[in-house]
């Protein structure tokens, strides 16, 4: 009957949860409308490049975006953008860090969405979504010494990122032979960090706007590859490990019997001595 009731207990639960997207939560934090769209959306483009840097566990992500406004008159510099990054559950950002920079004037102002655990792996981690904050500059950018007609702005900003260890690659099937590349292949995971979605605020608004992206953009991420292993070795590590326990034992064995055996062999040559 406990069980019946705890079972209940836990479907309820899950119901009544929240079952939105950290990203979802993102938008919902800073728009009127759940995507952001605005009536102002269609005035003003975004032309962003975001590109990982290093290797390994810690990288930096960096943002390149320029902006053209069509109607100046509605959005008059300075501009405030807000660069919300989907993160998935093998990539987190640590709040800590990123909060101690800020203070410190060495990074930009962020918010995050989500809950971050940073000693957990991915397997019991969540995916979250960072809000990145900066101010686009009034000075136009130049492409072949010449102004791009309409840009009202321009931001270049990085933060720093951190891989969890990812789950294991599942490997191929169990009969099939297993080849020394195809392990090696298997311990590395990419992981897609999606494109990230840029909101805008003029001085004169008082609410955020989704700026339109450039198309490709919308299918762009990045590939974030981490160690990970592969459960195909998972058996030839546990030979290996007891082998190697195997021939331990037998040298204690060895090295107890052999000593006990010179010590009885010492004292009979004693006795006789006598």
């Amino acid at each position: 009957m406990m069980h019946v009731l705890l079972c209940i207990l836990v479907w309820t639960i899950n119901c009544l949860a929240d079952h939105n997207s950290p990203l979802d939560h993102a938008l919902k934090f800073h728009c009127e409308t759940s995507d952001c769209t605005t009536d102002t959306s269609d005035t003003i483009s975004s032309n962003i490049e975001f590109r990982l840097e290093g290797s390994g566990f810690h990288r930096r992500l960096h943002y390149s975006l320029e902006l053209t406004c069509l109607d100046e008159k509605v959005h008059r510099p300075p501009l405030s953008l807000a660069i919300i990054q989907p993160l998935p559950a093998a990539i987190y950002a640590n709040i800590y860090e990123l909060d101690s920079a800020f203070l410190a004037g060495g990074g930009p102002e962020v918010r995050l969405f989500g809950e971050v655990d940073v000693e957990s792996i991915e397997k019991f981690a969540q995916p979250t979504a960072l809000a990145i904050y900066s101010t686009a500059t009034e000075a136009a950018t130049a492409k072949e010494g010449n102004a791009v007609r309409g840009s009202c702005g321009a931001v270049n900003v990085s933060i720093p990122l951190h891989g969890r260890y990812p789950r294991a690659a599942q490997g191929a099937n169990k009969s099939e032979p297993v080849c020394w590349n195809e392990l090696l292949k298997g311990i590395l995971v990419d992981i897609k960090l999606p494109a990230p979605t840029v909101l805008m605020q003029s001085a004169a608004a008082k609410q955020w706007s989704r700026a339109k992206h450039n198309e490709q953009l919308q299918t762009e991420s990045l590939v974030w590859s981490l160690p990970a292993g592969d459960m195909r070795l998972q058996t030839l590590t546990s030979a290996i490990t007891a082998a190697v326990l195997c021939a331990s034992a037998a040298l204690v064995v060895h090295s107890i019997f052999f000593s006990r055996t010179d010590q009885i062999s010492s004292s009979f040559n004693k006795k006789r001595r006598v």
